[in-house]
């Protein structure tokens, strides 16, 4: 799954509100890797949050690796190492490649297109591996 990047994304994600008359998310599916994504990719906070921590800003590196591990904790009981480390690093990949792109540096591009995809692929791996150990739940 490589980097599929579109400028205009800020113009319609993060804006999701969900109605008081949806049924919450219940406490099995709460920590799946869909209900993460959803956060970050729909919901205001979770795009504040991937705002607030792209490289350059605010934080260094080293600080948005501890911001991750903290708010997927809280929000996601999510403590793997490994995980959390491959979730960081997916997201530095794709910051990194948004940056080579504003430069026009292809070779930087495909670095951080295949440091991207190697951590997806070490996540859903790592996902599956726990699904199977625990009966198929998708359970963290």
């Amino acid at each position: 799954m490589p980097i599929n990047y579109d400028p205009n994304i800020n113009l319609t994600a993060g804006t999701f509100v969900i109605s008081q008359g949806s049924k919450p998310v219940s406490s099995a599916d709460g920590n799946t890797l869909l209900n993460l994504l959803f956060w970050l990719t729909y919901t205001a906070e979770g795009r504040q949050f991937i705002k607030d921590n792209r490289l350059g800003g605010q934080f260094t590196e080293d600080q948005i690796r501890s911001n991750f591990a903290a708010k997927l904790a809280q929000n996601f009981g999510l403590t793997d190492e490994g995980l959390l480390g491959a979730i960081t690093n997916a997201h530095l990949a794709a910051d990194r490649y948004i940056t080579a792109r504003a430069s026009l540096s292809r070779t930087d591009m495909d670095t951080q297109d295949k440091v991207y995809q190697q951590n997806l692929s070490f996540i859903m791996w790592t996902l599956w591996e726990n699904a199977l150990a625990h009966e198929f739940s998708m359970n963290w």
